[in-house]
């Protein structure tokens, strides 16, 4: 009698177990984890649920005025450093008589303190195309950052665009190629003090300030001729424009903005800020926005529009 007890009891803790698994599986399959791994990367999506092998956005009832986002965090799992960059696949759509959806919609990524990318679907498409994606950021070993994609449906939009549907996926790398930067230099003509001036300028700079070497020289005037000289890159910022040669898809970003100090005709004190775009081969339409202070906050040159350069060539890595 008291084995019969006992066998019963396994029997009914067995039966909750196997209801239990079963139910597990269900849920998996039905719910399926929103968290994928890329390498060293841990990327949560933060959606409630993501179909099997599905895409992270999809836009079949997307009206003019709609926007939707997904909150991205990536944690980098690895031992060094990780140069983060993103792919937008496009994985099913619906165009009509040419239209079609990416054409129309904005989008915005960014981390609460700066865009990485703000500009029309397509030509995120393109720019993140190529062998390294989009670059977005250099997250540190443990370390998190959170991302956010806000997809925007134009108020705007004309008929052509409504009934189409699209479909796209995000894909998540680190590269191991030399942290990114830009390099070059090259001459251009702007106006200091009324006078057309012709300006060169020289430089090697990293997207994050701690990676050395960290160079800029610029030169100005006759009689004399007026120098500044970095000594230490204070700020950085490397960003895709998508107005910027969007037919290649083979750069990190285009555009690096960044804040020094230095010595303006060797004295110490001076500061600096820039604008330097890479706008493809050869050179031509690459362009510098530029203002130097001396020591004591006083503008010395002041540069407030983009100047293409008279020859030279920048070139982000």
């Amino acid at each position: 009698m008291k084995f019969n007890k006992i066998r019963k009891l396994f029997f009914i803790i067995f039966a909750i177990a196997v209801i239990g698994m079963v139910a597990q599986i269900y849920y998996q399959a039905k719910h399926p984890s929103t968290i994928r791994a890329f390498g060293d990367l841990t990327v949560d999506f933060g959606l409630p649920w993501i179909p099997p092998n599905g895409p992270i956005f999809t836009l079949d009832d997307f009206k003019p005025g709609d926007c939707t986002e997904r909150n991205i965090k990536v944690t980098n799992d690895g031992q060094k450093p990780a140069q983060v960059a993103v792919r937008g696949i496009k994985t099913d759509g619906f165009s009509k008589d040419g239209y079609f959806l990416e054409n129309i919609l904005n989008l915005v990524i960014n981390n609460g303190v700066k865009d990485f990318y703000n500009g029309k679907l397509d030509n995120f498409f393109t720019l993140s195309g190529g062998e390294n994606g989009l670059f977005l950021d250099l997250i540190p070993k443990d370390g998190i950052q959170n991302y956010n994609f806000k997809v925007c449906f134009p108020k705007e939009a004309t008929n052509e665009y409504q009934a189409l549907f699209i479909k796209f996926d995000l894909i998540f790398g680190t590269y191991a190629e030399n942290y990114p930067r830009m390099t070059g230099g090259g001459s251009f003509l702007a106006s200091v003090k009324g006078i057309n001036t012709k300006i060169t300028h020289g430089f090697e700079l990293h997207c994050n300030p701690k990676d050395l070497p960290n160079n800029l020289e610029i030169n100005w005037g006759k009689k004399p001729e007026n120098n500044f000289h970095l000594t230490k890159l204070t700020s950085a910022s490397c960003t895709v424009d998508p107005n910027i040669d969007p037919k290649n898809p083979k750069k990190l970003f285009n555009t690096y903005i960044g804040e020094g100090v230095g010595k303006l005709n060797n004295i110490a004190g001076a500061s600096a800020s820039w604008t330097f775009t890479d706008a493809g081969e050869p050179g031509k339409n690459d362009t510098v926005m530029l203002t130097i202070k001396d020591k004591n906050g006083n503008i010395i040159l002041n540069i407030l529009s983009p100047i293409k350069l008279s020859s030279g060539n920048h070139q982000a890595h």
